[in-house]
């Protein structure tokens, strides 16, 4: 009878509460023993969590600071509600102040202390890219954007990120980016993004795994812990045995292969349970999700020497809504050329 590697690998899954401990949506907070709350309405849902969940925000002198998170809140409500009835041509702009007016709902309930509301929100924090044509516009690889030092979109960016903004995404024109480049790492649209530009398969950025799976955090023999995650094998050629090198050289450097069993991947680290918290953290970012029927994961690789990529997602799709709100309200000409192009269907 074949013994299943795996199984003599890691023992068990690491529980709480009879809860195993794997990785969630969440980047920050993640409470990794909760069970999963399934909701139709999102809006509602953190609306109720807002009311039942009050927290006392104070000023830096222990002033009590009025809260009007759910003003904002309700504000993203009604422009996503907007943005559903509207045409893509429109859509764009109150999608984008959905996006503003949640993150400051999301900034403003988590804040420790809050000492200026209208100096830290008074700007947006990103603009248009100085590389930016008025009369050159053919595709999304002429449209640029870039973040400022401040604004609303930092301050969500770094509650997002372990060290800094800058320290991944330059700002100012130096550091640029094409929305052509933004769109790369965004795992909902890359099957559409690698078909637009015909990338080949070692240039794909997500790794799916397998259906239903999610990374995991399992004891081995030793009773160390590492977090695990198997890779999709219908990903790779059928009589592939482990993952090929190409993909291998691209893993990011926490992980390796597990030698026993070839689709698998694990944390370099052993660590003990106290420590999944940190270490939560700290691989997070290297995975995506994908809201679905299942559990859709997906690895993502490092195939490129740009630190963007382990940014946050929902980072590059407000940089990118930021951008297209712009173009429908001052430049809707440049809308007009992109829905008319080969990659019309990368924005709608």
């Amino acid at each position: 009878m074949k013994k299943d590697v795996r199984k003599m690998k890691y023992i068990r899954d690491v529980e709480t509460k009879s809860v195993s401990l794997r990785l969630r949506k969440s980047y920050t907070g993640a409470d990794l023993s909760s069970h999963t709350i399934l909701t139709d309405d999102v809006f509602s849902y953190v609306d109720f969590y807002f009311k039942t969940h009050k927290r006392v925000i104070k000023d830096s002198i222990g002033k009590k600071v009025d809260q009007n998170h759910l003003f904002y809140w309700n504000q993203a409500k009604n422009f996503y509600n907007a943005a559903k009835v509207l045409n893509i041509e429109s859509a764009p702009l109150p999608m984008y102040y959905c996006m503003l007016n949640a993150m400051k709902a999301y900034l403003i309930y988590n804040a420790k202390t809050f000492d200026n509301v209208k100096k830290d929100f008074g700007g947006h924090g990103l603009k248009e890219g100085t590389n930016d044509s008025e009369e050159k516009v053919y595709s999304l690889s002429d449209i640029y954007v870039q973040h400022l030092e401040w604004g609303v979109f930092v301050k969500f960016a770094n509650r997002l990120t372990s060290s800094s903004l800058n320290s991944l995404w330059d700002s100012g024109k130096k550091g640029a980016i094409s929305v052509k480049d933004l769109l790369y790492y965004i795992p909902f649209v890359h099957g559409a993004y690698v078909s637009t530009y015909q990338l080949p398969r070692n240039r794909e950025r997500f790794i799916p795994l397998s259906s239903g799976y999610s990374p995991t955090f399992r004891y081995s023999q030793k009773g160390k812990i590492r977090l695990v995650a198997e890779l999709d094998k219908g990903y790779f050629k059928q009589d592939a045995v482990t993952v090929p090198d190409y993909i291998k050289n691209t893993i990011p450097n926490s992980f390796e292969v597990n030698p026993d069993n070839g689709f698998e991947i694990m944390s370099k680290d052993e660590f003990l349970k106290k420590e999944i918290k940190r270490k939560y953290l700290e691989y997070r970012k290297y995975f995506s999700y994908i809201r679905g029927e299942k559990r859709m994961w997906y690895l993502n690789r490092l195939t490129d020497k740009c630190c963007v990529g382990n940014l946050n997602t929902m980072i590059f799709e407000v940089a990118i809504t930021h951008r297209f709100s712009e173009i429908v309200r001052y430049k809707p000409e440049q809308m007009d050329k992109l829905l008319h192009s080969k990659e019309n269907w990368l924005i709608q």
